[in-house]
């Protein structure tokens, strides 16, 4: 996570939110609260305790029952990994009636932990759902979650069950955020029915296979972030690679196009049809089979926003003319095939040659020969970095 995704709120704000809210929401931080003093009118309550048993707390908890209405709460979360089974089952029968929900976030052990109601809660728009590692890992998630329609945002970040997702999961139409790790992304049949989804963050083609076509990414205009797309040697025709529309997805700044290794030879048209918006930040193309690299990236100056740009396993007879590429800070080249020399071949008049490159790999490229750089050419002047892996020498150069 990274650190824009926390905020910090002054203090005066944090005690004047609590005096407004105090009437409709309810934070229980320990086992030493008293029921009676809370509110009767609670819509919103959050449970974070210590994972011991405390008798006085079941008590307090019961008589919390009777006092706030609890088929009417509208949020409930509880963020503690509780050990403490007698505390888990309390809290499981403590929320039995819940109904109206539109804030959930839960820890679940195992499929016996989820709340009594939990497939009726169909006006959920926020759901967290978390799995401790000690838990059971074959714990699958329900089927029941493609019931909850009015889901906006999805969070299993922290989920260690089962990667597999229910059959009809693309129901949930109105996701917009799905927070997971990547097996749980690449699980989603017919993906492309979300359309408002703004996060992906990989796809996998897979042959044969209904619901995993490359076209599923066609309506997902609103990706955001990084997207890889794996399997593209299941793609057999520019009209396939076509219909996934990247150059649409105007707000994606991270794309991967992966071709497995031992895929068949690759039509160059097609990598020429996955052309991204010019927005693109980072590009990774890998193991592409074809002999010709993509025009908007060898012979048109598209990706003048392109920050890292990574190519692996080709066999391109032209290369892109990366210094054409104005704001390029990290260059990567992997096993290309039959490079000897490396050369950014700057162009335009002498002198003009503005380079913001600040690193360059070269990884088991043991043909490469040389460095050649034309005269006149002032280039580089913001290059920190050289490094070469496994080019039967080693070296790695700081300036």
């Amino acid at each position: 996570m990274n650190q824009s995704d926390f905020y910090v709120m002054h203090d005066l704000m944090h005690e004047l939110s609590q005096s407004v809210s105090a009437q409709e929401c309810l934070n229980i931080s320990g086992l030493d609260f008293r029921a009676d003093a809370i509110p009767q009118s609670v819509r919103h309550l959050t449970i974070n305790i210590e994972d011991r048993y405390d008798a006085n707390f079941e008590q307090e908890m019961c008589k919390l029952r009777e006092r706030i209405d609890i088929a009417n709460l509208r949020s409930l979360m509880i963020f503690r990994e509780y050990e403490e089974e007698r505390i888990a089952k309390l809290l499981k029968d403590s929320f039995k009636e819940i109904n109206s929900l539109r804030v959930l976030f839960i820890v679940v052990k195992s499929a016996q932990s989820f709340p009594y109601r939990f497939s009726k809660l169909i006006h959920l728009q926020y759901l967290k759902i978390m799995s401790p590692y000690y838990g059971d890992r074959e714990t699958s998630l329900p089927s029941t979650l493609s019931r909850f329609y009015h889901l906006k945002f999805l969070d299993l970040d922290y989920w260690n069950g089962r990667s597999d997702l229910p059959e009809d999961f693309s129901h949930l139409e109105n996701l917009h955020d799905f927070h997971a790790r990547s097996e749980l992304h690449s699980n989603i049949r017919n993906v492309g029915k979300m359309k408002h989804l703004q996060e992906l963050e990989e796809f996998h083609v897979r042959k044969g296979s209904m619901g995993f076509e490359l076209k599923e990414l066609g309506s997902l205009t609103e990706l955001e972030g990084a997207l890889i797309i794996r399997g593209l040697e299941h793609v057999a025709t520019k009209e396939e690679a076509t219909a996934a529309k990247l150059m649409l997805k105007r707000n994606l700044k991270e794309l991967a196009l992966l071709w497995g290794r031992d895929g068949p030879t690759a039509d160059d048209d097609i990598l020429d049809a996955l052309q991204p918006h010019s927005n693109l930040r980072v590009l990774t193309i890998a193991n592409q089979g074809g002999t010709i690299g993509p025009s908007w990236l060898c012979l048109d100056i598209w990706l003048t926003s392109l920050e890292r740009l990574t190519v692996e396993g080709v066999s391109w007879r032209t290369l892109p003319p990366f210094a054409k590429l104005p704001n390029l800070k990290q260059l990567k080249l992997k096993e290309i095939s039959g490079m000897h020399q490396f050369g950014l071949r700057c162009g335009g008049a002498p002198g003009k040659c503005s380079m913001r490159l600040k690193t360059v790999e070269f990884y088991k490229m043991p043909e490469l020969a040389e460095w050649v750089v034309e005269p006149n050419c002032h280039s580089f002047p913001s290059l920190g970095e050289i490094i070469c892996v496994d080019q039967g020498f080693g070296c790695r150069s700081k300036f």
